[in-house]
């Protein structure tokens, strides 16, 4: 089954953050010589924190539905802001939600980098 794609009239806020970590295998040997090698194929590890403020109710009830119905281990394919490609995430981590007043909601999550599509 193809990965969802996520809905793209949400915008994430600019100056969402990213962090990337490598997994790799390290043994160190008593003289101090050090052997590195990839733990694995894909050794890319990237979570990214997004952000959608400014939501009205049906808007972040949309969206929350749509991070719910991942269900935290489902992948999506999702473009960063000022990138022209997309990648699979999931939302390993849940998501939070709150209100800003007026009517208008914030909804925060953190997508993970994942290469295989369920």
């Amino acid at each position: 089954m193809p990965a969802l794609v996520f809905p793209s009239q949400f915008k994430p806020v600019i100056g969402s953050s990213g962090e990337v970590k490598y997994r790799i295998n390290r043994l160190k040997f008593a003289d101090g010589y050090e052997h590195l090698s990839p733990a694995g194929l894909n050794t890319k590890q990237e979570k990214f924190s997004v952000t959608f403020p400014g939501l009205s109710y049906a808007s972040k009830t949309t969206l929350i539905a749509f991070l719910d119905s991942l269900q935290g281990y489902k992948s999506f394919q999702f473009t960063k802001p000022g990138e022209t490609t997309s990648q699979l995430y999931r939302c390993l981590e849940g998501y939070s939600y709150k209100s800003l007043g007026g009517f208008k909601w914030e909804v925060s999550a953190v997508f993970t980098l994942t290469f295989s599509p369920d």
